[in-house]
């Protein structure tokens, strides 16, 4: 319990990218309960489907894409965990809760499932798969229920975090395209209007045409100088503070 504890305290330290953070997850799962295959299952809210997402242990690219549970499927062990279940493992290779197709498609003989769950809500599951029977006990779910539990606080936190940069960009766009509409566009389009009318002096009124042209190129200049800030504010960090 220590060496869980210790290794599910540093997730999510100085990063925000939550594939690192399931990476960090799944593989302190790996280590501290010894587990054959690890893989995390999060709701898609248009299929109605619990679904799985990498990084994962154990698992290949196929059996990942093919990892995909209806939230309304009966006897189904980890869709009664999402729905409001305890971490709870299975020795038993009939248990009707493990779906068929998973049991062959996985080789599952044990398999431990814990819930994700936040102070609100639950965000998805943790599956952990062993092929030994009966390998799983009760000290491997209070393991599984420190890990879990911290993981979801840390997974919800970065999701949070990439929801307010991504706020952030948003915002400072739209800031850039104002700034931009006032300023350069309604430059680019006086400068517009004007030039045929400058053209049309310079055989008539050459002194005229280079005042208007000198007008002209103080507007280009400062057009320029406002286009040179865009593109330094474009480069620029967003900050989401």
């Amino acid at each position: 319990e220590l060496k869980a504890l210790q290794e599910s305290s540093i997730l999510g330290m100085g990063s925000s990218d939550v594939k690192k953070i399931l990476e960090g997850i799944t593989a302190i799962i790996e280590r501290v309960i010894d587990a054959e295959k690890v893989v995390m299952l999060f709701p898609d809210e248009a299929t109605q489907e619990l679904v799985a997402e990498g990084p994962v242990v154990g698992l290949n690219d196929d059996q990942v894409a093919r990892l995909r549970i209806p939230l309304a499927e009966e006897d189904c062990l980890a869709c009664e965990i999402f729905r409001g279940g305890k971490v709870a493992f299975s020795n038993d290779i009939n248990d009707v809760r493990i779906v068929p197709r998973f049991r062959e498609m996985l080789d599952i003989r044990t398999v431990m499932i814990a819930p994700l769950r936040t102070a609100t809500n639950t965000i998805g599951v943790i599956k952990v798969i062993n092929r030994r029977e009966g390998d799983f006990s009760d000290e491997h779910v209070r393991l599984l229920s420190i890990i879990s539990s911290r993981a979801a606080m840390v997974i919800e936190n970065a999701r949070l975090r990439d929801e307010l940069e991504a706020s952030a960009v948003i915002a400072e766009r739209t800031r850039l395209a104002r700034e931009i509409h006032d300023g350069l566009a309604q430059n680019l389009g006086y400068l517009n209007l004007k030039l045929p009318q400058v053209v049309g002096l310079v055989e008539n009124d050459t002194g005229k045409a280079l005042e208007e042209l000198g007008s002209m190129r103080q507007i280009v200049q400062e057009s320029l100088t406002e286009a040179r800030q865009a593109i330094v504010d474009l480069q620029a960090p967003v900050s989401n503070k």
